[in-house]
């Protein structure tokens, strides 16, 4: 905050100190309270005063941190200044392509970490929430994929009914897909399985099914699901099917294993029978 030379100018010579004293203090109190310095909040993300985004920009152009230590003070103090921080930080996020954004995206990473970690529960919480307002606002899709790939690192269930509306977008399925995997309670598995059972085209299957793989789902709904796909004429999408059945470890995957699968998916799904106790049905297999 600056005092003008002009307020000192038109104060009287023939003032006393503590008359000074009195001025000063006045012009002070009544900057502090002048509409530009003040915390304005609109009902979603509230906005900062100049002072506070000038002090946000100073700690976002300190990342990255040259070490632990600061990063984690530059993350205390970004999540001490509150919601309208995050979200200001989050608006200095551009499309690839369309500026410099390197700064504000190692500080978002930066705090996707911090968070992440055992004890910050609550900060987590609301650092999530914040993410998942800005992931349905008004960003490029290359930002939005950007949110979703920091959500991988906290999102929980909050997360799963916003990623799983982007399924249907044709640019922002694959992260929501890769978001909802890395989720991968109960309710995001649901999500992907009721995707691909409501008619999506190959690439889309083949990212769904990948997923559905990694995550080694093993009901007996991922078995008849994908056991029609097993004959496709594509072959991305006939290895993406084996992949996931083999990872399965469900029995009722067996006969397509045998009769379509490579040896990797064979060995595959040995191994995953013998996990889950299946070992005599695993040992047949792998002979």
């Amino acid at each position: 905050m600056k005092l003008s030379n002009r307020m000192f100018r038109e104060v009287p010579l023939t003032m006393r100190p503590h008359h000074i004293l009195i001025v000063v203090l006045t012009s002070l109190l009544a900057i502090s309270c002048s509409p530009s310095n003040q915390v304005t909040r609109s009902s979603s993300s509230g906005q900062l005063s100049a002072d506070q985004l000038e002090t946000l920009t100073d700690l976002v152009q300190r990342m990255p941190a040259s070490d632990k230590p600061e990063q984690a003070w530059v993350n205390r103090q970004i999540l001490g200044m509150g919601p309208a921080a995050i979200h200001a930080l989050v608006g200095m996020l551009k499309a690839p392509g369309t500026g410099n954004d390197r700064y504000a995206r190692y500080a978002v990473n930066g705090l996707s970490k911090y968070v992440s970690q055992p004890g910050a529960e609550q900060d987590r919480s609301d650092f999530e929430n914040i993410l998942l307002a800005e992931l349905q606002s008004d960003h490029p899709t290359g930002v939005k994929t950007f949110l979703m790939e920091q959500l991988e690192l906290i999102g929980g269930a909050a997360t799963v009914p916003v990623a799983t509306s982007y399924l249907e977008h044709d640019d922002l399925y694959k992260p929501a897909v890769q978001l909802l995997r890395s989720i991968g309670i109960p309710a995001a598995r649901s999500a992907l399985l009721d995707r691909l059972q409501g008619g999506v085209d190959t690439d889309q299957q083949i990212a769904i099914i990948t997923a559905i793989g990694d995550l080694e789902m093993q009901s007996d709904r991922v078995v008849s699901l994908l056991e029609p796909m097993a004959d496709s004429g594509n072959q991305e999408l006939h290895s993406a099917v084996l992949y996931a059945l083999s990872n399965s470890g469900n029995p009722a995957a067996g006969p397509v294993i045998e009769s379509a699968g490579a040896a990797e998916d064979r060995l595959r799904y040995a191994r995953r029978l013998f996990t889950e106790g299946h070992t005599r049905r695993s040992a047949a297999i792998a002979r």
